[in-house]
């Protein structure tokens, strides 16, 4: 929220559980996902996400991994990495139709 208000734009933060998400009123435009590492937990969030409407044709996601984990989901294309000490930062974009 602190980073919103510096840039001065709106933005709409959910510090919260994927699971306890229901249907989006709108897609998001970027999302930002910080799951535990090595469980998985990020790629079953964003199936969730996509499913509920929360992830539209131009969303850009960033999600924080264990820089050996995997990070490869159907509909899904990496736009870019970066590892960092022990984290990997994948930046995905939904595939184009």
């Amino acid at each position: 929220k602190a980073n919103l208000a510096k840039l001065e734009i709106r933005g709409d933060v959910r510090a919260t559980s994927v699971m306890a998400l229901g249907p989006a009123p709108a897609p998001l435009d970027v999302i930002l996902m910080d799951p535990p590492y090595n469980t998985g937990a990020g790629l079953v969030a964003l199936d969730k996400l996509s499913r509920l409407g929360w992830v539209g044709p131009a969303t850009w996601i960033s999600l924080e991994t264990a820089k050996a984990e995997v990070v490869e989901l159907a509909g899904f294309e990496v736009d870019a990495t970066r590892v960092h000490g022990k984290a990997r930062l994948t930046l995905l974009r939904p595939v184009s139709a």
